[in-house]
């Protein structure tokens, strides 16, 4: 049996004005088919946890949540480094798959859009780590704004292994995601009830936690309310799948 991978997956929301009373939309992202591990699969930004997101230097740069914080947002099940580690990895995986930034900086301002086209390139490419940029420019990962909501294991029997923890994230207004053109082959904004239907009309494919995680947030029309309604969820069970 392989031991799963610790990962960490973002789902990117938006509210679009003009969609009537259904106006919350995910960016779901298809997977390149060439690519080993779900190519052509409908996906959320996402990947695994690296040294990066556990050296102190980094997780010194989280504002809102230091490492006890964070085990306590876990229920205390895992180690506040690792627990920590998830969201820094989050932060890093969507900024590398996107272009969004999750930071904010001294002021509590977002980043200046140059500032997050300027390394993104090489961030991404593994040629510099996230915190030299970060402690360049003066930079502090907004953890506060990804909010836990599921953690998936993949099932025994399968060749590559992870232990997913799922969260919320609104994408910060003006800044428009770009797919990682390495790992993505389209992306786009939609209506989760929409990339059901697509789903089960056979148009796109998905795994179970994508799945599952689309069917919760049918019901809601706003982020405020799915926000305020997962606040008073007990803590995610660990599912396989």
């Amino acid at each position: 049996m392989v031991s799963p991978r610790l990962a960490s997956t973002v789902i990117l929301l938006r509210e679009n004005p003009s969609a009537g009373s259904a106006r919350l939309e995910v960016y779901l992202a298809r997977r390149k088919t060439s690519l080993k591990f779900l190519g052509g699969f409908q996906v959320f930004p996402g990947g695994a946890l690296e040294d990066q997101d556990y050296d102190a230097e980094n997780q010194e740069l989280s504002r809102g949540i230091n490492p006890g914080e964070a085990r306590k947002l876990f229920g205390g099940e895992i180690a506040g480094v690792e627990a920590l580690a998830h969201f820094l990895a989050a932060i890093r995986e969507v900024y590398e798959e996107t272009g969004i930034l999750l930071a904010r900086t001294e002021s509590g301002g977002l980043p200046r859009p140059e500032i997050v086209t300027g390394c993104h390139g090489e961030i991404r490419d593994g040629k510099m780590p996230m915190v030299e940029m970060m402690k360049k420019e003066k930079l502090f990962y907004d953890t506060p704004a990804l909010k836990y909501f599921d953690h998936w294991v993949t099932p025994d029997f399968s060749p590559i292994r992870f232990s997913a923890r799922f969260f919320l994230a609104i994408n910060p207004p003006g800044r428009p995601p770009v797919p990682c053109p390495i790992e993505f082959e389209t992306a786009e904004w939609i209506n989760p009830e929409k990339a059901l239907e697509s789903f089960e009309a056979g148009e796109i494919k998905m795994i179970p936690p994508t799945l599952h995680c689309l069917k919760r947030l049918v019901p809601f029309g706003r982020v405020g309310e799915l926000f305020a309604s997962v606040s008073n969820e007990p803590l995610p069970e660990t599912k396989p799948g």
